[in-house]
């Protein structure tokens, strides 16, 4: 009767054998991150450069830091996965399931730009400033300390 998959896909031959997407470990002060590197390198010059030029770490697929707190990059890797995989995603309490601090923020946006990751960059701006607009008529109202 012959091989089922065959009869599902007459040319399953022809069709290229997929590969696996590659991980790479990211070690931020000893915690390890485990990560696409797809995605990884996808939008952040940095990552593309470390993980595919001429450096150790395009060898081992690992990168260590000491000078970023693993919550921030934490945070940092959310971001590169929920812009990828939500459509026209902004960055609101209601797409990362709460509000981020104004200093969880500007550490994003000092990671995003650290990692040269543009698209990540103008998703915080853009955050900042919606949190800046929404802030000022309290502000000016006087409910507010203007060291927010």
């Amino acid at each position: 009767m012959g091989d089922p998959q065959h009869l599902i896909c007459p040319d399953l031959d022809l069709i290229p054998p997929r590969i696996p997407l590659q991980i790479v470990t990211i070690r931020v002060k000893g915690k390890e991150f485990r990560v696409h590197k797809e995605l990884l390198v996808k939008d952040s010059f940095y990552f593309h450069k470390a993980l595919n030029g001429g450096f150790v770490e395009a060898e081992t697929q690992e990168i260590d830091f000491d000078d970023i707190l693993p919550a921030d990059f934490g945070w940092y890797i959310d971001l590169v996965y929920r812009s990828f995989f939500v459509p026209n995603f902004i960055l609101r309490k209601e797409q990362v399931g709460g509000s981020l601090s104004t200093r969880q923020l500007l550490a994003l946006w000092q990671l995003s730009d650290r990692f040269l990751n543009t698209k990540l960059v103008a998703l915080v701006k853009e955050s900042l400033q919606h949190r800046r607009e929404s802030l000022l008529p309290l502000l000016w109202q006087g409910k507010l300390d203007s060291d927010f």
